[in-house]
């Protein structure tokens, strides 16, 4: 009951903002369908909405010049440039918890859009789970980096490994700056920075 009741209430209390205005999505649902019963009709017009939320997210097959499939998200093979449009595992044999809990955070992100082949999907669907990709890298830069209680040559060759590792992620965001941050340039730096041109590439 514990596992169900609180996370239930915990959920439905976080919609408390959408409660309290009569012009969300769908709020006022229940009330154009006959059904005005206090409490009653606001839940029932939540019901509704995540009724079409989860319609529109199974339903979507409209092809796509940008879509990609859940395979490709790691690769980057095919990004979306969505900031123009607003803007004009190695650790399991550790057995370790974190590194259990991050892997379950990837993979309940991740695993679900595989079995929807045909439904349109984006690279940026990638962002819910991109978290704890973070924190698997991180996890991955510790085991390198090796325990504290490791020896001199082991730690130093660990942190040489990390640094160059740290070093080339630095010099990367530098050099796609100018694109992540939609930046003017010229057609001919613009080319330069499309390193991924196999099928659809990145444009």
């Amino acid at each position: 009951m514990t596992f169900i009741a609180v996370p239930l209430a915990v959920y439905i209390a976080s919609w408390s903002g959408w409660f309290a205005t009569s012009t969300g999505y769908y709020r006022d649902y229940a009330q154009t369908h006959g059904v005005h019963t206090p409490v009653i009709s606001a839940l029932y017009s939540l019901w509704e909405y995540h009724l079409q939320a989860v319609g529109f997210g199974l339903g979507l097959a409209s092809p796509h010049h940008y879509q990609s499939q859940p395979w490709d998200w790691l690769l980057v093979t095919r990004p979306v440039a969505f900031y123009a449009q607003c803007y004009t595992g190695p650790w399991l044999l550790h057995r370790d918890w974190r590194a259990g809990a991050v892997l379950l955070g990837v993979l309940a992100g991740w695993g679900p859009w595989f079995p929807l082949v045909s439904r349109t999907k984006f690279y940026y669907y990638a962002l819910e789970f991109e978290p704890f990709l973070i924190l698997s890298v991180v996890l991955c830069l510790g085991l390198i980096l090796g325990p504290a209680a490791a020896g001199v040559l082991r730690r130093s060759a660990g942190a040489g490994l990390v640094g160059a590792y740290v070093l080339c992620v630095l010099l990367m965001f530098w050099y796609f700056y100018p694109i992540l941050a939609a930046k003017i340039i010229s057609y001919q730096d613009w080319w330069s920075h499309i390193w991924y041109r196999i099928g659809n590439g990145w444009i």
